[in-house]
């Protein structure tokens, strides 16, 4: 439960307090849980890795790693983050072919965008776009999908769109994408 609320806390924007949470959880369920202890590292290292503090993300991805939760789509972040977008497409390259599950690449695809655009790969950014609306649309309930599936949606599609130059459909998405992370609480998405 820690982990999870250290997960909200950063999507809230409370990153002190969230790493300090995980960090706890960890402590607590090193010796009994590695699996859990794994994910618990895996959210430190989003937290340093988006407070910029690349090395002890690093250090927290490996040892998410070590304790055997796939450092990715994370470490793909880092690595782009750091100038390396040659390894952050390896590495995202990599955690897709990996992964089946839908709901597992809803969670990598959104680095494919951003990886590939960086990459000045814009058909593999466009496909990655198509396949997160297409699992997106899976997911529906009624006609309505999630807001912060939705969100994610709107985000990769206006970054392709301010990369090719139509600056109103970018502003159009992205302001979408802006309130549906306000309306599930995490404004810092």
């Amino acid at each position: 439960c820690r982990i999870h609320r250290a997960e909200i806390m950063r999507l809230r924007g409370d990153w002190p307090e969230a790493e300090a949470q995980a960090l706890a959880a960890c402590e607590e369920l090193h010796d009994f849980d590695r699996y859990i202890t794994a994910g618990g590292y895996y959210e430190i290292g989003e937290i340093r890795r988006r407070r910029g503090d690349f090395a002890a993300a690093e250090e927290a991805y490996r040892t998410a790693n070590e304790l055997g939760r796939d450092p990715q789509p994370g470490l793909a972040l880092l690595r782009l983050a750091e100038g390396k977008v040659d390894a952050a497409v390896a590495g995202i390259t990599r955690a897709l072919q990996d992964v089946q599950d839908p709901l597992s690449r809803l969670r990598r695809l959104p680095a494919q965008v951003e990886i590939a655009i960086a990459a000045d790969d814009l058909k593999t950014a466009r496909a990655a776009t198509e396949e997160l609306e297409h699992i997106v649309d899976a997911y529906k309930i009624g006609d309505r999908r999630a807001p912060a599936f939705d969100a994610i949606v709107h985000f990769a599609s206006g970054q392709i769109k301010l990369v090719e130059g139509d600056t109103q459909k970018a502003a159009r998405c992205l302001r979408r994408a802006r309130d549906e992370w306000q309306q599930v609480g995490a404004p810092y998405e």
